[in-house]
């Protein structure tokens, strides 16, 4: 099964909301949420995390994958502002 990235193409409100707590060099876990209905599995990872399988597409059947080296929250904020430019052609994208 396709996920179906139209509803947070058109969504008039996108938030990603984090699940785990930050740490530098780590990846997180999170949820991209449209208009408060529609949620997708985005989560950041690391080279290291990946492993073997750096050549991983952006995104699953299920899941949305980031590849950052975070230092700082908003090294993974900006990872995850060009994930979504580049998937859904948008960055408007609010963090909590």
């Amino acid at each position: 099964m396709t996920v179906n990235l139209d509803v947070f193409r058109t969504a008039t409100t996108l938030r990603w909301m984090q699940q785990t707590a930050f740490e530098p060099g780590r990846g997180d876990d999170g949820y991209l949420i449209a208009d408060e209905t529609h949620t997708l599995p985005l989560d950041t990872y690391t080279f290291a995390e990946l492993g073997p399988h750096t050549d991983r597409p952006p995104l699953t059947d299920h899941a949305g994958i980031v590849v950052v080296e975070p230092e700082t929250v908003e090294d993974a904020h900006t990872a995850i502002r060009a994930w979504c430019k580049d998937q859904l052609g948008r960055d408007d994208v609010a963090f909590q």
